[in-house]
This record gives C-alpha cells, sequence and structure tokens, in this order.
C-alpha cells in the first residue's frame, strides 16, 4: 500500500523501516547519556567539593549614622566599618573599587578589627598621596 507524504509516493514498509531507524538512533542517544551520567557520578568525589566562604563589602549611608562599610561573609554582617572613624580622604578612599578589594583582601589577611583597618588603609593613603606628589 502506497502513502502520498509531502508531495512523495511512500511505500508503508519503507515508511516503517524509516521509523525504526529513527527510533533505534534515539534509543542510542538516550543510552549513551545515561553512560555519561553514570561515568560523571562515578568521577564526582564528594570529598573534593569545598565550598568556599564568599565575602563581600556593602557600602550604606543613612543620615542617623553616617556612612559605613559592612564586611559581609556568606551575607552575615561580620565587621562594621563606621565611617567617622576615618579622614574624608580615606572615605574617597573606600568609595572606590580599589578601595573595596583593598578591605576584602585586607580581611582575607587576617585584618578582623576596625583599628587595623584603620591603620592599613592610612598607611594606603599615605602612600597613594605620596606617589601622586613625586609624579
Amino acid at each position: 500500500m502506497a502513502v502520498i507524504k509531502k508531495n512523495k509516493m511512500v511505500d508503508n514498509d519503507e515508511e516503517s523501516i524509516d521509523n525504526l531507524s529513527e527510533s533505534s538512533s534515539e534509543d542510542n542517544v538516550a543510552s549513551d547519556n545515561i553512560g555519561l551520567f553514570k561515568i560523571d557520578s562515578d568521577l564526582f568525589k564528594d570529598e573534593n567539593y569545598l565550598v568556599h566562604k564568599m565575602i563581600s563589602v556593602k557600602r550604606t549611608n543613612s543620615a542617623k549614622y553616617g556612612e559605613n562599610w559592612d564586611i559581609l561573609e556568606d551575607k552575615k554582617v561580620i565587621l562594621r566599618l563606621k565611617g567617622e572613624r576615618f579622614s574624608n580622604k580615606e572615605k574617597e578612599f573606600l568609595r572606590t573599587v580599589d578601595g573595596v578589594r583593598f578591605v576584602i583582601n585586607a580581611y582575607k589577611a587576617g585584618c578582623n578589627s576596625i583599628n587595623k583597618f584603620k591603620k592599613q588603609i592610612k598607611e594606603h593613603c599615605d602612600n597613594i598621596q605620596g606617589n601622586k606628589k613625586t609624579n
């Protein structure tokens, strides 16, 4: 028996053979994917999976408390650097991208108190000002 498909005359026997070949290729693809998942899961070791802490800095500005910088570790406030403790020059530096990078790197290096941050930021700002005068 002949069937017309897309303006072509196709015999039913040929159509059934085409359908079989298409379904067998789909089965091969599905079986290959299952094999890949098994291999991927066999290669992954839970012991080597380390979750690193996410450290970020958030600048907050309020009328009551002024300008502050919060150091966040996994979205929890670990340390608050109060803006009233810094000079205008140091505040300007902290507002920049380099200032945020400096705070993050200093925190990673072990600065966990406001006094240590104050000293390091003051030294850094003095070095920047000294470099501008020499250039």
